[in-house]
């Protein structure tokens, strides 16, 4: 009775092993990035947002007006440039993202932006630390 369940546990952890390590094969994102915290992965509510005329496929431009981001989601190609700027007089601008590129080390005022140029695929979620309800998804590919 305990071989027959010995070996009835044996082929389990066999099959375990075998389906993980096809998951790793056909996903390996999650070898590599590590387990996110639920809060990275957020989407936020994609609504359509008007297109501007400064925005192209090399370069794209987003502003934030203190309690809105003119663009919640973006997807864009390797090697662009984004940049987000505050266009608020009344209140700073200070991000927080799953990529350091695009997180400020404080909050920015009136004008400032950050430009960056995005050289790795994937997807971020931008959020501004003073207003978290507020995010924008960008999308690398």
């Amino acid at each position: 009775m305990k071989l027959r369940f010995f070996k009835k546990l044996l082929l389990f952890g066999v099959f375990f092993v075998l389906g993980f390590l096809t998951h790793a094969f056909f996903f390996p994102d999650v070898l590599i990035n590590g387990f996110s915290d639920i809060s990275n992965i957020a989407i936020p509510n994609t609504s359509p947002t008007p297109g501007q005329d400064v925005n192209s496929t090399f370069f794209t431009k987003i502003t934030y007006n203190g309690s809105h981001f003119s663009r919640h989601s973006l997807v864009i190609p390797i090697s662009s440039y984004v940049m987000i700027e505050n266009m608020s007089t009344t209140s700073r601008m200070w991000l927080v993202s799953n990529n350091p590129q695009l997180g400020t080390p404080r909050g920015y005022s009136y004008t400032e932006a950050i430009r960056v140029r995005l050289d790795n695929r994937g997807s971020f979620v931008v959020e501004d630390k003073l207003n978290p309800q507020e995010k924008i998804l960008i999308t690398v590919k």
